[in-house]
């Protein structure tokens, strides 16, 4: 399942069944304002064993980090998103909630900003991408 059409030649992505992590407990704040990226990367994280929780903007996913901090495992976080707060000041405010938060950037168009807008030990994963690198991601994330 890829969050766009589009496919990246010569590079092997493993099916979500074979990636199956037990999470249990492992909750996940998606930051995503497109409802369909929300549900593509919603079924396969949901398939995959982690618990999900979603906000389409960079306001309320503050508000959640500071009143449950200790309710996320990791965050992935959309760039480009409504209201006034961009992806990378999210980032920078889960690093401060919890200088070790995993934090996973994906974008479409800023991905060349990572290396000096991302948090340091972050990921950033470029639209498109397969869900499955996700999923790769964030459990080689919590596992550090």
């Amino acid at each position: 399942m890829m969050v766009s059409d589009m496919t990246v030649p010569g590079v092997l992505v493993p099916q979500a069944r074979e990636l199956k992590v037990v999470m249990a407990a492992r909750r996940v704040l998606i930051v995503e304002d497109d409802r369909d990226i929300q549900n593509v990367i919603g079924n396969t994280l949901d398939e995959s064993g982690f618990d999900l929780a979603f906000t389409d903007s960079g306001e309320a996913a503050v508000t959640l980090l500071n009143g449950l901090k200790d309710h996320y495992s990791a965050i992935v976080i959309d760039i480009a998103l409504r209201g006034r707060m961009s992806g990378w000041e999210v980032g920078t405010h889960a690093r401060q909630v919890s200088p070790d938060f995993p934090v996973i950037y994906i974008t479409g168009l800023y991905a060349d900003q990572w290396l000096w807008r991302g948090v340091p030990n972050s990921i950033m994963l470029t639209k498109p991408f397969a869900v499955e690198q996700l999923v790769v991601a964030i459990s080689g994330l919590l596992t550090r």
